[in-house]
């Protein structure tokens, strides 16, 4: 009998509460907006990379590489343009590689190369110490 008493209680204090309740407002449609207009890209930014491709040291170039473009694809959060290249600050980034073959000679000549006919505004790698050692000074003369 008790227990039939409670479920009473219980169903009537239910009842009460939910009449309590308002009727939550029916969703509706948000306001139209405008479709979002693409931002124009500013000019590209290219950037020359000097790495080891090929001989004994290749394995370090590869290593080189990988690692410049996991830093791209997280410093444009992953954003691309329609070619494919890394957005960044509002600028695609085109990534132009050098192969010197661990020869500081090519190094040096790539590295002007790369500024002067390919007009590269960045230039990254030397993977061997010789290779960064030939292109430091090329690289200050012409910032």
């Amino acid at each position: 009998m008790k227990k039939l008493q409670l479920l009473s209680v219980i169903v009537i204090l239910s009842m009460m509460l939910g009449a309590c309740v308002t009727a939550a407002p029916s969703p509706t449609a948000p306001a139209a907006t405008a479709a979002p207009t693409a931002v124009p890209l500013g000019k590209v930014l290219k950037i020359g990379m000097i790495t080891v491709q090929t001989g004994a040291y290749a394995i370090y170039g590869v290593a080189q590489e990988r690692g410049f473009m996991i830093g791209l694809e997280y410093a444009s959060g992953g954003k691309k343009d329609a070619n494919g290249n890394y957005i960044i600050a509002g600028r695609p980034v085109q990534v132009i590689k050098r192969d010197t073959e661990a020869n500081a000679d090519k190094a040096a000549s790539m590295a002007r190369a790369l500024i002067e006919q390919d007009g590269v505004e960045i230039l990254q790698g030397g993977t061997v110490s010789a290779d960064a050692l030939a292109v430091i000074p090329i690289a200050t003369a012409t910032r």
